[in-house]
């Protein structure tokens, strides 16, 4: 029996026996290749592709064909799994920064972030905490050498309360002023 060495079309869709597309491979508009699997009723599910600048991406979809899911690398090549709600606001984000630590994000209904957990170089985890305007309001983290720290800030970002246990275990707590003025410490 003799073999092609190669098939050459603009696109492929394979079907189910009653003539529904299941599956398409293809290259979009914009010169993207990609891989979309769909559900019996004919709703795309599952998009495998390539974004115009190389980026791989993998899509799910609900049955209303919304984005739910999506996971790629981005340009720089570090990974990013995003969570999208059911009105396509993007809820949290898994992802690294510039140094390669690990940030996950987590966004009110109006993508607004509300809530940020990540790890610095240094290996030290930190909890960070957002008003409804995206301005900073609180920070629990544990420095490297363990000792854990709440900060505290008002609506314009400037810290105003730190509480802080010391690498010798004594505790520490700081109140600051508008201007920035220690008012007290103790103990």
């Amino acid at each position: 029996m003799e073999t092609l060495d190669a098939i050459r079309v603009g696109s492929l869709q394979l079907v189910d026996k009653a003539g529904k597309t299941r599956i398409s491979l293809g290259v979009s508009g914009c010169g993207a290749p990609n891989l979309t699997f769909y559900d019996k009723n004919g709703n795309e599910r599952l998009i495998v592709e390539l974004l115009p600048d190389g980026s791989p991406c993998i899509i799910l979809a609900d049955r209303h064909r919304n984005m739910r899911m999506i996971l790629r690398t981005l340009p720089d090549g570090s990974p990013c799994l995003c969570q999208i709600d059911q009105n396509g606001a993007e809820r949290s984000v898994l992802s690294q920064d510039d140094n390669g630590s690990p940030e996950f994000h987590m966004a009110d209904a109006h993508g607004q972030v509300r809530a940020g957990l990540g790890v610095l170089p240094g290996g030290s985890p930190g909890l960070s905490l957002f008003d409804a305007e995206g301005q900073f309001r609180a920070g629990f983290s544990v420095l490297a050498d363990g000792s854990p720290g709440l900060n505290l800030h008002d609506k314009t970002g400037e810290a105003r309360v730190s509480l802080d246990v010391l690498s010798d275990g004594s505790p520490g707590v700081n109140l600051l002023s508008a201007d920035g003025r220690t008012l007290s410490i103790a103990p």
